[in-house]
């Protein structure tokens, strides 16, 4: 596993990698920031998106030793989701001022606009890759979302609920096999 960016009263860059057994530390990211987005493993990955006073669109890819800046996204954001890995990566949802339902797929090389999520929302989850994928949970600017949408690889369509409406929840899994856990709902979550 791969740890990266985040925030303890400052903006962090810090990355670890996880063993097996404990984390190390090692080389951080190019840019500070926090709300970000990741995916890929530990050898390869990405991180995308993110906030550091202001909404972000940047892209670096893990070759596993060290984070490169890339081509950046399309629509700057943070409290994003993201899945797939470096080769094919989809990015969703997130913030900009408001609730964002924008999804660009990455090539390899650059990102791309495609079709949007059904729901526009921040603080959701996802997992999957860029032939399937799911999207969580989020909140709208208003309301905690319960909302799970399904991605065929070329569209969202919206599926069974979240049994609790939640942001800010993580995401593993497939999309036979997911899991969504922690996140508010006003209150800090501890739901499986």
């Amino acid at each position: 596993a791969l740890s990266f960016g985040g925030y303890n009263g400052s903006y962090l860059s810090t990355t670890e990698k996880w063993s097996g057994s404990s984390w190390a530390t090692t080389s951080a990211l190019n840019v500070i920031r926090y709300s970000l987005a990741g995916c890929g493993d530990v050898n390869n990955a990405l991180s995308f998106g993110g906030n550091n006073d202001s909404n972000l669109s940047t892209t670096e890819i893990w070759s596993g030793s060290s984070w490169a800046t890339t081509s950046a996204l399309n629509v700057a954001r943070s409290d994003l989701a993201g899945c797939g890995d470096i080769n094919n990566a989809l990015s969703f949802g997130g913030y900009n001022g408001s609730s964002l339902s924008t999804t660009e797929i990455w090539s390899g090389s650059s990102w791309a606009t495609t079709s949007s999520l059904n729901v526009a929302r921040y603080g959701l989850a996802g997992c999957g890759n860029t032939n399937n994928a799911l999207s969580f949970g989020g909140y709208n600017g208003s309301i905690y979302l319960s909302t799970t949408e399904i991605w065929s690889g070329s569209s969202w369509s919206i599926t069974s609920s979240l049994n609790v409406a939640r942001s800010d929840l993580a995401g593993c899994g497939n999309i036979n096999n997911a899991l969504s856990f922690g996140g508010s709902n006003g209150s800090n979550l501890t739901t499986t």
